[in-house]
């Protein structure tokens, strides 16, 4: 399975900002997203967390899921929100 690799400048803060934004937004708990994406909610908690990186697949369904254009949206705007 591939796995998206970390980005030079891309933090955990940043990360974890954007990702529980957007499922904030959309008016999802962890638990909920984490069984739309067929993740134990433990793991999409590390992933939200920044503390794993979670598949391709996952990022592309949590871009589907949360409305974001892009993966890339997703790791450019935790670079912005890490102040880079």
């Amino acid at each position: 399975m591939a796995h998206i690799k970390y980005m030079k400048g891309v933090g955990h803060i940043g990360k974890r900002v954007i990702l529980q934004s957007l499922r904030v937004a959309r008016k999802l708990t962890q638990r909920q997203l984490a069984e739309r994406l067929g993740l134990a909610t433990r793991h999409y908690q590390k992933i939200e967390a920044g503390t794993t990186r979670g598949s391709v697949q996952i990022w592309q369904k949590l871009v589907e899921l949360l409305g974001a254009p892009s993966i890339d949206y997703l790791l450019q705007e935790a670079d912005d929100a890490d102040g880079e």
